[in-house]
C-alpha cells in the first residue's frame, strides 16, 4: 500500500496517459509513425524469439536451432530496415555511426573502465555527423 492509501491498480489508472485523443491522432498522423510502430513491435517480438530459443537451451536442455536463429535474425533486420526508412536513414548510415561511436569509447579495445566511464558528449557528436 502506498503512502496514499491507494492501490498500485489505482495508481496506475491515476498515472497512465489518458489523451486518447491526442494519442490516436499521433499514432495514426503518418505513415511513418504506423511503421515505427510496426517496426518496433517486430523487432520485440523476434528479440524476445531469439531470447526464447537461448532459454529453452540453457534450462530445458532443447538443442540450439541455428536454422531457425538465422531466420530470426532475417527477421530482426527486416524490421530494422522498417524502422531505418520510417525514421529517415539506412542500415549502413546507422552501423557507420555506431561505429564512429564505439572508436571514441573504446579507443584500445573493450575494457571494463571505459565501459563505465564514458563520455557521452563526444558519443553523440561521433553519432550525428554524416
Amino acid at each position: 500500500m502506498s503512502k496514499t492509501n491507494e492501490t498500485f491498480p489505482q495508481m496506475v489508472d491515476r498515472l497512465k496517459a489518458k489523451d486518447y485523443k491526442g494519442i490516436s491522432e499521433r499514432m495514426t498522423a503518418t505513415p511513418e509513425i504506423i511503421d515505427l510502430q510496426h517496426a518496433v513491435t517486430g523487432l520485440l517480438t523476434e528479440v524476445g524469439e531469439v531470447a526464447d530459443m537461448i532459454k529453452r537451451h540453457i534450462y530445458l536442455g532443447t538443442p540450439l536451432d541455428f536454422t531457425n536463429g538465422k531466420e530470426e535474425i532475417g527477421d530482426i533486420l527486416f524490421y530494422a530496415q522498417l524502422f531505418a526508412k520510417a525514421a529517415g536513414f539506412d542500415l549502413v548510415e546507422s552501423q557507420d555511426a555506431v561505429q564512429r561511436k564505439l572508436l571514441i569509447r573504446y579507443p584500445n579495445g573493450f575494457n571494463e573502465g571505459d565501459a563505465v566511464n564514458r563520455d557521452t558528449t563526444l558519443e553523440r557528436i561521433a553519432l550525428e555527423e554524416k
